[in-house]
């Protein structure tokens, strides 16, 4: 549960212009989780994919 809610946070990174690269694990995390197969299958559902 604990990674929907960090990476959802993490998200809203880019629309509130803040730059991630300071914090590479970060960036690098949301990427892994972004990735996942289940996260792809549900973004087109709600208009983000």
């Amino acid at each position: 549960m604990a990674d929907c809610y960090l990476a959802t946070v993490l998200g809203w990174a880019g629309f509130l212009k803040i730059d991630l690269a300071p914090w590479p694990n970060l960036g690098a995390y949301l990427g892994r989780v972004m990735a996942r197969p289940a996260v792809q299958a549900t973004l087109p559902g709600r208009g983000l994919g």
